[in-house]
């Protein structure tokens, strides 16, 4: 989970936004569906609107 979110964190460093270019880089980490899903999840749990992560 923390390395997916350094990961995330990392890839703004090359794109701003969470377009197509972003998530190409992102998806390069082999665990990055997993880790989504654990997030949604969290939010889901939460009583809230998933985020884009």
């Amino acid at each position: 989970m923390l390395d997916y979110i350094v990961v995330h964190e990392l890839a703004h460093l090359e794109v701003a936004q969470h377009s197509a270019s972003f998530w190409q880089l992102v998806n390069r980490y082999p665990m990055t569906e997993r880790a989504r899903g654990y997030l949604t999840a969290l939010d889901h749990q939460a009583g809230r609107a998933a985020e884009t992560y």
